[in-house]
């Protein structure tokens, strides 16, 4: 099991689920997509701090993307 700590920095509700931006500690953003379930109670609000954990085959790992050309 895969775990981190972090921050919520921004909640976007998208009616069946909910995308999460977390920042952990060392500054990585994470997008976190969590479905929601009838019951909202557990739903983070941003500044939460929050712990994640997930399966390592549940991952997605994307290379950052260069800055684009200003002059292109």
């Amino acid at each position: 099991m895969c775990s981190l700590r972090g921050r919520v920095s921004e909640v976007v509700y998208l009616g069946t689920s909910t995308q999460y931006a977390v920042r952990t500690i060392d500054g990585t953003e994470l997008s976190v997509f969590a479905q929601n379930a009838s019951d909202a109670s557990d739903i983070a609000e941003r500044d939460d701090d929050v712990w994640l954990s997930w399966r390592p085959e549940h991952s997605l790992a994307l290379a950052q993307s260069p800055a684009p050309d200003p002059v292109a």
